[in-house]
């Protein structure tokens, strides 16, 4: 089976955001990244709740009036930051499927790619240690329909990549995407998955019959 571009399966995980990540009501100019960089670093920093327009019009090099001008308020700015992140990445796993890799490996290096994104992400680790409120209700908000989201996601990338039927896709993602969240939740174990050569083991040993059973 034809595997997808890298850019036209990005194009086609990235057509899912909208369901929890609405697209920026105004166009993301170049400035607006420096903003978002800015806003990345102070919610690591600060959290999301302790952050306002002024350390981040500060933060960014402009006026509390420039930032206005590209975004409404904070909560705009949490959104547009969340979205360029889960963009970053499904660019990732989508840069990650090699056509001429087996099946086990390509999906057990996403896997490996997610879990060390999430692990990696100092936003992220900084809601799960001091807002963790915040990231349960994120999980949990409009029926779990951010966990749903993920699966879907997966959905889209197991099935570019493989000849897997929806079905079967489905119970493999939604595995794989509550393997990801227990994670990121509670990392430490067993086994030293920090290490990346042992994650990647403990992904084929968990990807492998996974798609075995599917076949």
């Amino acid at each position: 089976m034809a595997v997808v571009s890298a850019h036209g399966l990005a194009r086609q995980l990235n057509r899912l955001l909208p369901r929890v990540l609405p697209a920026p009501g105004r166009s993301r100019p170049a400035a607006n990244d420096r903003i978002l960089d800015a806003a990345l670093v102070r919610f690591a920093e600060s959290g999301v709740g302790g952050t306002t327009m002024a350390q981040l019009a500060r933060d960014s090099g402009i006026s509390r009036e420039w930032l206005y001008r590209h975004f409404r308020n904070r909560d705009e700015i949490a959104i547009a930051v969340a979205r360029r992140e889960v963009e970053r990445l499904i660019d990732g796993l989508a840069e990650n499927v090699d056509a001429n890799a087996d099946l086990v490996a390509t999906v057990a290096d996403a896997f490996s790619f997610a879990v060390e994104f999430v692990r990696d992400h100092e936003l992220l680790q900084q809601v799960i240690r001091n807002e963790p409120e915040r990231f349960i209700a994120l999980l949990q908000d409009d029926g779990g329909v951010v966990l749903a989201t993920a699966v879907d996601v997966s959905v889209v990338y197991l099935r570019a990549i493989s000849s897997l039927t929806n079905k079967q896709a489905v119970v493999i993602a939604e595995t794989l995407v509550r393997l990801v969240v227990a994670l990121t939740v509670a990392p430490n174990g067993r086994l030293d998955l920090g290490a990346p050569a042992e994650l990647r083991r403990f992904a084929r040993a968990v990807v492998a019959p996974l798609l075995a059973g599917a076949s």
